[in-house]
C-alpha cells in the first residue's frame, strides 16, 4: 500500500514539475522568439514601419549604455511622486473604507458608486485643472496619482471590511467584544486580501497618473522624455524610457505580491481576482 501511495506522489510530483517548467518556460520561448524576430526586421516590415520608428532591440540596448545616467534621473523624478501619491492615496482609501463600514449600507453603497464616476473622469481633462491651482511640480503628479488611487482602495477596502460572515460577528456579540475587538480581530484580517488585490491594481494607475502628468505639464521624467525624443526623432532613446517604465511596473506589482505573502501568507491563495 505505501508503494503504492509513494508512487501516487511521484506521478504527482512529476506532473507539478511539468506544469511549472511549462508556465515558467513557455512566456520565456515566446519572448525569445518576439525579440529574433523583431531584431530580425520582421516586425518592421509586417507592420511596413522603418528602423528609425520601431528600432531593433540592439539599438535600445545602445541607447541603455549611452543614456544610463539620464534614465536614471528621469526614473527617479518619475518614480518619486508616483510613490508619494500611491501612498497618500491608498492611505486615505483604508481610513474612508473604514468610514463607509460604520454607515448604513444603503449609504455606503451610494457613496462608493460616486467614488466609481470620479475614477471614470478622463485624466487628461481633470490633470491641467488640478495643475491650476497646485502647479506642475511634483505635488502636481503626487496629487493627481493620489485622485487615481483613492476610489479603487475606497471600495475594496469597504467591501473587505463588510465581508466578515455575519455568524462571526454574532458570535463576536454574544462575547460583549467592543467594536474596536471585532475590527481588530474580524474586520480588518478579512479586508487584508481586499487591500492587498486594491495595492496592486493601483500601482498601474499611479505609473499612468505620473506619465500623463509629464507629458502634460512636464519639464523631466519619463514621461516627458519619451515625448521629447520622438519628437528628436531619437526613438532608441524613447523605447529605452518605455522598457525602464514596463520594468518598473512589473517590479513594483511583483513587490506588492511579495509583501502581501510575507505579512499574510494564508490569504494570498484566497485573494479577491485570483
Amino acid at each position: 500500500m505505501s508503494g503504492v501511495t509513494s508512487a501516487r506522489r511521484r506521478r504527482s510530483r512529476k506532473r507539478l514539475d511539468r506544469e511549472t517548467a511549462l508556465a515558467v518556460g513557455a512566456p520565456l520561448v515566446l519572448l525569445a522568439l518576439l525579440l529574433w524576430t523583431w531584431q530580425a526586421g520582421v516586425w518592421n516590415d509586417l507592420l511596413g514601419v522603418k528602423s528609425f520608428t520601431l528600432p531593433a532591440p540592439s539599438a535600445i540596448w545602445d541607447a541603455f549604455g549611452e543614456s544610463g545616467d539620464e534614465l536614471l534621473s528621469n526614473t527617479l523624478v518619475t518614480l518619486g511622486p508616483a510613490m508619494l501619491g500611491y501612498a497618500i492615496g491608498n492611505g486615505l482609501g483604508v481610513l474612508a473604507g473604514m468610514a463607509l463600514t460604520s454607515l448604513p449600507r444603503p449609504t455606503a453603497a451610494r457613496l462608493s458608486a460616486s467614488l466609481v464616476a470620479v475614477q471614470a473622469t478622463p485624466l487628461v481633462a481633470l490633470a491641467p485643472v488640478v495643475s491650476l491651482y497646485i502647479g506642475a511640480g511634483t505635488a502636481f503628479k503626487a496629487t493627481i496619482v493620489a485622485i487615481m488611487c483613492f476610489p479603487s482602495m475606497v471600495v475594496y477596502s469597504q467591501a473587505g471590511f463588510t465581508s466578515v460572515e455575519t455568524s462571526a460577528l454574532e458570535y463576536m456579540d454574544s462575547m460583549e467584544a467592543t467594536r474596536r475587538q471585532v475590527f481588530r480581530k474580524l474586520r480588518f484580517p478579512a479586508a487584508v486580501p481586499y487591500m492587498f488585490t486594491a495595492l496592486q491594481y493601483t500601482t498601474v494607475l499611479a505609473l499612468i497618473g505620473a506619465i500623463v502628468c509629464e507629458t502634460l505639464k512636464g519639464r523631466n521624467g519619463l514621461g516627458y522624455m519619451m515625448i521629447e525624443q520622438l519628437a528628436g526623432f531619437d526613438a532608441p532613446l524613447a523605447w529605452a524610457a518605455l522598457v525602464t517604465l514596463s520594468a518598473i511596473g512589473i517590479a513594483w506589482y511583483a513587490a506588492v505580491g511579495l509583501v502581501e505573502g510575507l505579512v499574510a501568507p494564508w490569504k494570498t491563495a484566497r485573494r479577491p481576482g485570483r
